[in-house]
């Protein structure tokens, strides 16, 4: 069972890279990440100009650059801005995402359930389409993943490592892409047990050794976006006046 499962996870990664490379990116991976790998290659870097430039406006400037920053780098080594050298990331963000539930249910359970495991979520259709289409979703997938195992090592051993490595791969998802600042919020919210879990001294040092690995992490992306203020497109500001005003939604959002 366990070469069967092995062999089937195998095929699913190779499926994957092969998927991926014989696709083109779709408009988010091209309109949202792949021109901002573009930007970075041709300006050298992101101009200012660029987080209120209207005529760029579409590309959303406020998005996280984790993701074009690496096809940047691609572009980089390969010394060519084509959409198919970016797309070698995205197997890769996808094969990681499998190997780590493995590895994580391997050392708390049994090598079978872990390759069953990777093989169940590797099987998964939505997960293995995103993961050609050059979308942020499936690094999202892995990053928050990978926190919440950690978390859960964590809280199961003590290990300050699981601690740190659940905050810096929360922090990663914050940086890949908007909802993971929700993500990253969440995971913050449970390492703040640490100082009643841990005792007042113990805990609060860890929390502010985790925080501070995160903020290492998404401080300087969102150091940048308080000073250039750039306009979404997608969200109004949350403002105590724009809550508000939207206030008459709430039971209808409570209610579902």
């Amino acid at each position: 069972v366990s070469l069967a499962a092995a062999a089937l996870l195998g095929t699913l990664v190779l499926g994957n890279v092969a998927g991926a490379f014989s696709t083109n990116l779709q408009y988010d991976g091209l309109f949202n990440w792949e021109i901002k790998a573009r930007i970075f290659l041709v300006e050298g870097g992101i101009p200012g100009s660029y987080f209120h430039d209207e005529s760029r406006r579409f590309s959303h400037p406020e998005y996280p650059w984790l993701v074009p920053l690496n096809e940047a780098w691609l572009y980089l080594l390969s010394g060519e801005a084509k959409p198919i050298v970016a797309k070698a990331l995205f197997p890769g963000f996808h094969a990681s995402l499998l190997f780590l539930i493995h590895g994580h249910v391997t050392r708390r359970v049994s090598r079978p359930l872990g390759l069953l495991a990777a093989v169940l979520v590797g099987g998964v259709p939505a997960l293995a389409s995103e993961a050609t289409t050059g979308y942020a979703d499936v690094p999202l997938a892995l990053f928050w993943t990978g926190s919440v195992l950690y978390l859960l090592e964590w809280r199961a051993t003590g290990s300050r490592r699981a601690a740190l490595l659940a905050a810096l791969l929360a922090a990663l998802a914050a940086w890949t892409k908007r909802e993971g600042l929700v993500l990253a919020a969440m995971q913050g919210t449970a390492l703040g047990l640490a100082p009643w879990l841990l005792g007042r001294r113990a805990g609060a040092r860890l929390l502010g050794e985790c925080a501070l690995a995160g903020l290492v992490v998404v401080g300087p992306w969102l150091a940048l976006l308080a000073f250039h203020r750039p306009a979404g497109t997608d969200f109004v500001p949350v403002t105590v006046a724009s809550t508000l005003e939207r206030a008459e939604r709430i039971p209808a959002l409570l209610g579902q």
